[in-house]
């Protein structure tokens, strides 16, 4: 889905989004919470790193489902102690990638 979108995602940030998202579904716990090791591991500094670095990835897909090319709000360097939302171009793949 990733590459019919023409978003540009590194594997390593796909990976702790899906174990994120799973973790969620089934334990109903972030990753970092259950399991700080393993959080700090896929790069989340606490569960709110966790939780805004899912939801500017869900933006990012959801953007692109709608065809939107431009400027969005990222917001996956915010967490519990710092909120710092970053306006910037949305990460597309170029053709040739």
């Amino acid at each position: 889905m990733i590459e019919q979108l023409s978003l540009a995602e590194d594997e390593k940030t796909v990976k702790a989004i899906v174990t994120a998202r799973n973790s969620l579904v089934h334990t109903g716990q972030f990753v970092s919470v259950r399991d700080p090791v393993r959080g700090n591991e896929l790069g989340f500094t606490d569960a709110g790193h966790e939780f805004f670095t899912l939801l500017s990835f869900v933006d990012r897909l959801l953007l692109r489902v709608v065809g939107h090319v431009g400027v969005y709000t990222n917001y996956s360097d915010c967490s519990l102690s710092r909120f710092a939302p970053v306006m910037q171009d949305l990460p597309l793949r170029n053709a040739a990638g």
